[in-house]
């Protein structure tokens, strides 16, 4: 039993996350910080478990009718936390909504990608119609937040569109006067500079939080965070760097948990423009086209090292784009060698035995990754150095392909390769939908195959080969340059823990005092 103090602290959890919630609206944004917001008051049909596996939530189970159709059996006597009753109207609604966002902004609409047709046979069943065989479609809902159809809206969701449907102001939305939801809290307050409160939804289907409220705001200065929960401000803070991990274990009312990560940072290259932008010394040539020189900047980098210098001995080394224990790893994929001398043989063997100048952009957060890059790369003849930015210039800047070279990030949400590789390493097709942020524009066609067969594979075990083939292309060819699976660590109060998740959302209900 707790005693009388912890059950008092007990009764509300204060959250501090690093980025800031700029929406009350779960559609709206696709964020880290906005995903774990959203999880208190609104649920999809499907969750990701911790591991990133699809587990029931409002639906309770689904199959294949066939090849190109999913049914959805929807959870009953669910109510919104107004107690209107949880239909597949709702369903058609909150899809709909998505495929035709107020405002242009449709930061999930790539789930739906591929989504022909849904329709409701009855209030307790959905059916999802598809273009092509599409396994994924269960993880891709999962993605999608369930909002309350208005009363006398009759949504349709057919190949040219929706009909039917009448949307609330989207400024209802964002203030948090729509964000009527399923989910375990019900949201009484939003500020997006100040402090968002949640109550317990004591008419909530499922299990029964440990709390009885929740605040969140936003801290992304990271020292005003690591301070607000040292100082007892805060109880459990997110995004914590390994740099300050030596300080905060000095702290005995503090504690660290880690989990593990599918984070992927990684080195893409221009292999389009002739030449790339900030690339001199190559007489005019781009000289990421060439195989030989990707494989020499992969060589070149001491992934061990990186582990130590700039995660503090935390995270792991890659070699490929989803982490052990994810559909489409494959286990026979080390991460690459360091050996600078074959590397600058292989320079010489491609024309550029004096290196050549690069100058790329990376994350200014990440400086002691920025310096050990420089250095190593710079062992093997090349002239390195580097535009840090941060938050939305970093961003806009990358979507605006301003440097042949870039670090990026990528968190697979999925649980399987299937969505970097759509979304990163096949050709950049915006009509198709696929390499949406393949940056440096790789295009090979021969991967581009064999993963839309793998996409479209139904039977688990042989989509998993599938995709580990492809797997093994994108290392043979050198598609992209791996670097290391960033650790997710939190910080919180020495009388709590967490059930830590790969995709790093920080939800109240995963959070519980120690027993």
């Amino acid at each position: 039993m707790l005693p009388l103090s912890s059950m008092a602290r007990a009764q509300e959890l204060r959250i501090a996350l690093s980025e800031e919630v700029s929406t009350a609206d779960p559609q709206r944004d696709n964020l880290r910080s906005h995903n774990s917001f959203a999880r208190h008051a609104f649920e999809p049909l499907v969750e990701r478990d911790a591991r990133l596996q699809p587990v029931p939530r409002l639906a309770t189970g689904w199959r294949m009718l066939d090849d190109r159709r999913w049914e959805f059996t929807l959870r009953s006597g669910v109510t919104f936390h107004d107690g209107s009753l949880f239909t597949a109207r709702d369903v058609l609604y909150s899809l709909c909504r998505v495929r035709a966002l107020p405002g242009g902004a449709v930061p999930f609409k790539g789930s739906l990608r591929g989504i022909e047709e849904v329709t409701a046979p009855g209030p307790g069943t959905v059916v999802v119609r598809t273009r092509d065989p599409d396994p994924g479609i269960p993880s891709a809902l999962s993605q999608i937040a369930i909002v309350r159809a208005p009363a006398g809206t009759e949504p349709l969701f057919h190949p040219e569109g929706c009909t039917g449907a009448t949307w609330a102001p989207q400024e209802r939305f964002d203030d948090g006067r729509e964000a009527v939801g399923t989910g375990p809290f019900r949201l009484v307050s939003f500020q997006r500079d100040g402090v968002s409160r949640f109550v317990r939804n004591d008419a909530y289907w499922g299990a029964r939080p440990a709390w009885s409220a929740v605040s969140i705001r936003t801290i992304a200065d990271e020292v005003a965070r690591i301070r607000s929960v040292i100082a007892g401000e805060s109880d459990i803070i997110d995004r914590v760097a390994v740099e300050t991990l030596d300080f905060l274990k000095s702290w005995p009312s503090v504690r660290i948990v880690q989990a593990e990560s599918a984070l992927l940072w990684y080195m893409q290259v221009d292999q389009e423009r002739e030449p790339p932008p900030h690339v001199a010394g190559t007489n005019g040539r781009n000289p990421f086209k060439d195989r030989r020189v990707r494989e020499a900047l992969s060589l070149a980098i001491s992934r061990p090292a990186l582990a130590e210098r700039v995660l503090g001995g935390f995270g792991a080394a890659a070699g490929q784009m989803v982490p052990p224990g994810l559909i489409g790893h494959d286990p026979a994929l080390p991460p690459p060698d360091h050996d600078p001398e074959k590397a600058r043989r292989l320079l010489a063997e491609a024309g550029y035995a004096d290196g050549f100048e690069m100058r790329f952009l990376g994350l200014g957060s990440r400086r002691a990754l920025i310096e050990a890059l420089e250095q190593m790369l710079g062992a093997i003849g090349l002239r390195v150095t580097v535009d840090g930015a941060t938050g939305k210039a970093y961003s806009e800047r990358r979507a605006n392909r301003e440097f042949g070279v870039l670090i990026s990030g990528w968190a697979t949400t999925s649980g399987e390769l299937g969505q970097p590789l759509r979304d990163v390493l096949m050709t950049h097709d915006r009509a198709g939908g696929t390499g949406t942020v393949n940056f440096g524009r790789y295009s090979n066609r021969t991967l581009d195959r064999l993963a839309a067969e793998a996409l479209g594979t139904v039977d688990r075990s042989a989509r998993e080969e599938k995709l580990r083939a492809v797997a093994r292309l994108v290392a043979e060819d050198v598609a992209i340059i791996p670097l290391f699976f960033d650790p997710l660590l939190w910080a919180m109060r020495h009388d709590l823990e967490i059930t830590p998740r790969m995709d790093f959302f920080t939800v109240a209900t995963d959070v519980r005092p120690r027993s």
